[in-house]
């Protein structure tokens, strides 16, 4: 199906991506609207960037108006490395590396939330629970700020289980 643009391909059928991972919460399967990370080639062999970005469309044709021979190509809204700005970027189904969910609770806090204290940061993130599923019950709307209490429920959360061993001590 396209959109008018000769260039442009609106698919509708999911497309696969060898390369994506399919552990954990990752999918191997790409469609529009889709967060990808990809690779992007390096001028030393074997050595690669890695970007963040948003699938718009399929793409028949380079910038030049030269059409793409073998592997499909899909036109991404890359992010810059601080999410100030984006640009366009032809990626092929090869070199993206990872199709997650969409951005939840820690992607909401991280970008727009409140700084919380360094120890009570700390202590979640070595607990393991700075991430989506521990940090949703706890923000307020989409604008990703962590409810009041949040603080003292970290903390209760991040303490040491009754008979475990402090860090470094030998069990």
């Amino acid at each position: 199906m396209s959109n008018g643009n000769n260039n442009h391909v609106m698919f509708k059928k999911p497309r696969y991506c060898p390369n994506a991972s399919s552990i954990g919460f990752s999918r191997p399967y790409v469609a529009i609207g889709s967060i990808v990370t990809f690779r992007t080639a390096t001028e030393q062999e074997g050595v690669y960037h890695y970007q963040l970005g948003k699938v718009l469309c399929g793409v028949r044709r380079d910038g030049c108006g030269k059409a793409y021979e073998g592997e499909e190509r899909l036109l991404v809204l890359a992010a810059n490395d601080c999410l100030r700005f984006g640009y366009e970027r032809h990626v092929r189904l090869s070199d993206i590396v990872d199709v997650p969910p969409a951005p939840g609770a820690f992607a909401r806090w991280f970008l727009f939330g409140d700084t919380p204290d360094p120890d009570v940061a700390l202590k979640v993130i070595k607990y393991g629970a700075m991430c989506d599923s521990y940090l949703d019950p706890y923000l307020d709307g989409a604008e990703g700020q962590i409810r009041a209490d949040w603080h003292e429920v970290a903390m209760k959360r991040a303490e040491p289980r009754a008979g475990a061993k402090p860090d470094g001590e030998p069990e």
